[in-house]
């Protein structure tokens, strides 16, 4: 379901673009003005060695403001307790 920013709510999965497999992110926090999201990621540096490749792994965080024009795809829903 597509919701705008203002219908989020914390722990909201959502889909922040359309290339896998690093294209969700989850509701972090929410203010008056901004929604915050972080997403995990990994990469690898561009060479291999005879135990394989070096492993990076990550969290980005970034936030969008409040809209009613903004709309994101929400993948996953649960209710906090």
């Amino acid at each position: 379901m597509k919701l705008k920013t203002t219908e989020l709510k914390l722990a909201d999965v959502v889909r922040v673009w359309d290339d896998p497999p690093w294209n969700s992110a989850i509701v972090k926090k929410i203010t008056e003005t901004e929604v915050h999201f972080f997403r995990p990621y990994g990469a690898t540096g561009d060479f291999s060695y005879t135990a394989g490749v070096i492993c990076y792994i990550g969290v980005e965080e970034w936030s969008v403001p409040l809209s009613q024009h903004l709309t994101y795809e929400v993948l996953e829903r649960k209710e906090l307790k």
